[in-house]
């Protein structure tokens, strides 16, 4: 069990190993009963502050957690009061002397309002609330997202345009420079959608680009540490909406993203991270929901960072690609736990994705209880550009666990593709993808399951519905 205190409230959740879907837990506060559900994770809100609790958890009738809890200490809300809170005109400045002034006691509260601006930066020990109706709503003028800012994007070390929200400054030491930055409450941040690509690629016409690798991303965390995401509504990126690189200790629930069509328009997108956990977030976007990477070809490898220690759960897609590892993984990824998810409203479901130049590996990961439209583990011919590593990506250690695959495989566009329940299909000359384990497995739309060149691929107790 782990747990999160910021504001008034605590968040419990579960590991995987600690999750059954039939067992009920049951959460306890100073001895009385809260809930009791067959749910992954619980908040108990409206506490007192810097106060001590009693937190004790049963899963069934055993005893999981039980701990004494303090809740954070009550700071001084500062009220954002600016020039013009309607969207009429760019009040970036205005915004960012907020965040620059306040401090580490201090809660910056946006009120019921459209906040109209182009990139903010945030510094270390920022606590930001977004009350219900308040939008942090980006420009669609590329100008205000400069100066560039040393950014990653698909595995190139690029300069592009400063994002919306911009945590960290991105070095490649992977050591963190900013720490303690939450963003939560009932609000919205959205970004300038289609029509900051086409002012972005305007300013760009004389420079040689490849799948505008200089856009921005709506939320960029760099060599950050401890950064909570919660509750809010995220979305309408020119890009990537959610974008951590070289962080650690990253906590992102109970949002919801959205995407309007554009190319890469991922929900969230861990980049050479580490200890990073997903919760109940819900996805309607026009690419991966989530897409683990570490970079790519001779410069993932050089950098060598891999991305570990990530959990996914209690997430669900109402459109998108699904949930992804790749294909950028040079400098590998390991201990992924997938669990109690729904991705079936997804074109491939599961998708764990390399190149024959890639290089780098995948291992250690963990899937249970997940409703799917598919599970796709092979090699791609996109974003095959740049030079070859010199090594052949290794994918190993999977296990896939009380799995229902639909077969729907429908795009967010509502376009349907005909794909293998499960494929996994590695690389003929190279045996590099073994040791993967499928047991009770429950197809509806049998589609096939093929399985090619994989070494100890075991599949058990597969069943129609």
């Amino acid at each position: 069990m782990k747990f999160l205190v910021y504001g008034n409230k605590i968040v419990l959740y579960l590991t995987l190993d600690e999750y059954d879907k039939d067992s009920l837990y049951s959460y306890y506060l100073d001895e009385q009963l809260i809930k009791k559900d067959k749910i992954t994770n619980f908040t108990f809100n409206n506490l007192d502050y810097d106060t001590s609790y009693h937190i004790c958890v049963l899963k069934d009738d055993s005893i999981i957690f039980e701990q004494d809890i303090i809740t954070s200490k009550k700071k001084e809300d500062v009220i954002v009061k600016v020039s013009d809170n309607k969207g009429n005109k760019v009040i970036t400045e205005e915004i960012q002397s907020f965040l620059d002034n306040a401090n580490s006691n201090n809660r910056i509260v946006f009120p019921k309002g459209t906040y109209l601006c182009g990139a903010l930066f945030i510094k270390s020990d920022t606590e930001i609330y977004l009350q219900k109706d308040a939008v942090i709503l980006g420009s669609v003028n590329a100008k205000d997202y400069l100066p560039k800012i040393k950014s990653r994007f698909e595995g190139h070390n690029v300069m592009s345009y400063a994002s919306l929200i911009n945590i960290g400054e991105l070095e490649h030491n992977n050591v963190a420079t900013t720490f303690d930055v939450k963003i939560y409450g009932e609000g919205m941040i959205y970004g300038g959608d289609k029509e900051l690509r086409k002012d972005m690629l305007l300013l760009e016409k004389d420079h040689p680009v490849i799948n505008d690798r200089f856009r921005n991303r709506l939320i960029n965390i760099s060599n950050s540490s401890n950064v909570i995401i919660d509750g809010l509504h995220i979305g309408k990126s020119a890009c990537w909406n959610l974008h951590p690189v070289y962080s650690n200790h990253i906590y992102i629930h109970h949002c919801d993203f959205v995407s309007g069509g554009l190319p890469n328009g991922d929900g969230i997108d861990p980049d050479s991270c580490h200890d990073m956990d997903i919760f109940s977030n819900v996805f309607f976007v026009g690419d991966d929901c989530i897409a683990i990477k570490s970079g790519k070809n001779p410069d993932g490898n050089i950098v060598n960072i891999p991305c570990y220690n990530i959990s996914v759960f209690d997430c669900l897609s109402l459109g998108s690609h699904g949930f992804a590892i790749g294909s950028e993984i040079s400098g590998g990824v390991y201990n992924v736990d997938v669990f109690n998810c729904d991705f079936n409203k997804s074109i491939f479901g599961i998708h764990i994705k390399t190149t024959l130049k890639r290089g780098g590996y995948v291992k250690n990961v963990r899937v249970k209880n997940v409703l799917t439209s598919t599970i796709q583990i092979h090699s791609v011919n996109y974003n095959d550009d740049g030079e070859p590593a010199g090594t052949i990506t290794e994918f190993s250690n999977f296990s896939f666990d009380d799995i229902t695959i639909l077969g729907d495989s429908i795009g967010p566009d509502g376009r349907t593709y005909e794909l293998d329940n499960i494929l996994v299909d590695g690389f003929k000359d190279y045996p590099t993808f073994k040791d993967m384990y499928f047991n009770d497995i429950k197809i509806k739309h049998k589609k096939g399951i093929t399985i090619n060149n994989a070494t100890n691929c075991v599949i058990n107790n597969v069943k129609e519905i």
